[in-house]
């Protein structure tokens, strides 16, 4: 049985969350749908709440992926339900800045503000450069889908700040493009 929360390093569910991120990045997402719903109710009876909360924010990736804003909204919760109760920030922040991205494509401002407020208090108990990078583009998409240039600026430079103790150099060009993508509507 996992210890509660489902510790990293220490979780039965850890090759197969690996092995389905991968078939996820390289294939059809549903194909591997089933397979990690089904890890995350697995999860959840054994309260292995980190890998639930990561099997679940997978799914709403994936839904959102589809442009399918309802379920991905209802896994982003799920997940950052989850990753409360497993003490995961930096998967509650994920998850948060999922919902905020979807908010703000459906012309939710409001919620996506909400969101977006979950997302800056998790925040600020994480410092992991690669976590903070990819949680503030997701912000800073947020932001730009609300119109909200200036936050997207300021949030696409947090996320090259944090990327550039990072020895990737793709990630590197990624953030790049995204502040120079932010300061050209700014």
């Amino acid at each position: 049985m996992p210890p509660a929360g489902g510790a990293a390093g220490a979780s039965p569910f850890a090759a197969r969350l690996d092995a389905l991120r991968q078939a996820f990045a390289q294939g059809p997402v549903e194909a591997a749908s089933p397979e990690v719903q089904a890890l995350h109710d697995e999860a959840l009876a054994v309260d292995a709440w980190r890998d639930a909360a990561e099997a679940a924010l997978l799914l709403a990736k994936g839904h959102a992926n589809r442009e399918q804003p309802l379920p991905a909204q209802q896994w982003a919760e799920r997940a950052a339900g989850h990753a409360l109760r497993a003490g995961a920030a930096e998967l509650e922040a994920s998850a948060w800045v999922l919902l905020a991205s979807e908010r703000a494509r459906a012309l939710r401002p409001v919620p996506a503000m909400q969101a977006v407020g979950h997302v800056l208090r998790r925040m600020a108990d994480v410092d992991e450069p690669r976590t903070v990078a990819t949680v503030f583009t997701g912000v800073t998409l947020a932001f730009e889908a609300l119109g909200l240039d200036l936050h997207a600026l300021e949030s696409a430079r947090r996320a090259l700040q944090a990327g550039t103790v990072l020895a990737d150099e793709a990630i590197l060009l990624r953030l790049r493009i995204n502040l120079v993508h932010s300061g050209l509507h700014a």
